[in-house]
């Protein structure tokens, strides 16, 4: 997501430099009413967890192009979830530079759709969910954000999933 460009009557155009692709590559045009895109491929092949990328969004004027600021953020890579405890799960990760926060998501059926539930800020390297039931299979997932000039900018989701105690 990004703050809104009042200049950008023509929408926005979206850049992304990182992984094997050693230039900016052109992913997506966005319309004018749009402040958000969620971005899954490069080049026809999927973000890699790990992996540094760099987004830039362009306003599309009527006349010119105006350059939004390049932001870079890493998704964790190492996540790990644990069930100490009946009804319990426990999250750990190492600290992402450059982020600002972490958000968490969780579903209880593959199913089911993903939840958020709590968004951290940028010292955490843990958290604990309880009272999810026994026995169950728990998803998660977990990504890093950071911010500028009012926009968010997030990076690819890190999943696991853990089977409760």
């Amino acid at each position: 997501t990004w703050q809104k460009d009042p200049a950008a009557k023509k929408g926005y155009r979206i850049y992304v430099k990182g992984g094997k692709s050693k230039g900016w590559t052109k992913v997506a045009d966005v319309a004018a009413n749009k402040n958000s895109y969620v971005f899954k491929k490069l080049k026809g092949q999927a973000l890699q967890s790990g992996t540094t990328y760099q987004f830039r969004i362009v306003s599309l004027t009527k006349n010119k192009k105006t350059e939004g600021k390049t932001e870079i953020l890493k998704t964790n890579t190492a996540l790990k979830a644990s069930s100490p405890k009946k009804g319990t799960v426990k999250l750990t990760w190492k600290k992402v530079k450059g982020a600002v926060g972490y958000e968490i998501q969780l579903k209880t059926s593959k199913k089911g759709s993903y939840k958020t539930v709590k968004v951290l800020g940028k010292k955490a390297t843990s958290y604990t969910q309880k009272n999810l039931g026994k026995g169950k299979t728990i998803y998660i997932r977990v990504r890093t954000f950071n911010t500028a000039n009012g926009a968010k900018i997030y990076s690819k989701w890190a999943a696991t999933t853990v089977k409760l105690k």
